[in-house]
């Protein structure tokens, strides 16, 4: 299958799916835009795993957090097929040692990511006051965390969606594209 390709990108043929494994409860409206969004942005099959596991083995009492490294681990010994590349998707608090907290996590060499919707959500009341920030909110940071799975570094642009965030005005500045900088890298796959 062939990459949309940009002036100066030379063309690459892409192997494998997008494997979203459900490790919590997850809305079937935002399923249904993350493949849409996904299939879209990266040229490529999504599938859809449900994985409801019990997370406690991740749980950190001190940090009353759960351990991204944990989650990527049991990821990792999921069955795949060659070029696969699977991010979890959980709706709990997650971190990775030195952060306090984070949105998600990308092991490139293994080809696997979790992405949390903990913090993504606008709140008011203990509701979703905003659904459409929260899919927004989603979408970006699963590009993102898909991005390292595909090579691409963290960019200092802030509207690109490789940018680092920090807080979720950083996520909600950023666009879902990556920037013109890191379209014309020679790493690009997406």
């Amino acid at each position: 299958m062939m990459v949309k390709m940009t002036p100066g990108q030379t063309s690459r043929i892409r192997t494998g799916h997008i494997v979203l494994v459900l490790m919590s409860l997850i809305d079937k409206h935002l399923l249904e835009v993350l493949e849409r969004e996904l299939k879209q942005t990266f040229n490529t099959e999504v599938e859809f795993r449900v994985k409801q596991w019990n997370l406690n083995y991740a749980y950190n009492r001190n940090r009353k957090q759960y351990s991204s490294a944990q989650l990527l681990r049991r990821l990792r010994g999921l069955e795949r097929k060659p070029g696969d590349r699977i991010m979890g998707i959980v709706d709990v608090d997650i971190y990775s040692p030195g952060w306090e907290f984070i949105f998600g996590d990308a092991e490139i060499n293994s080809g696997t990511a979790v992405l949390s919707l903990f913090l993504l959500k606008p709140v008011r009341n203990g509701k979703i006051s905003n659904n459409d920030l929260f899919e927004k909110r989603v979408v970006k940071e699963a590009v993102h965390e898909l991005g390292h799975l595909y090579y691409q570094a963290h960019c200092p642009d802030q509207k690109c969606v490789m940018y680092l965030s920090k807080s979720l005005a950083d996520i909600d500045r950023k666009t879902k594209s990556i920037c013109k900088a890191c379209r014309i890298k020679p790493n690009l796959i997406f």
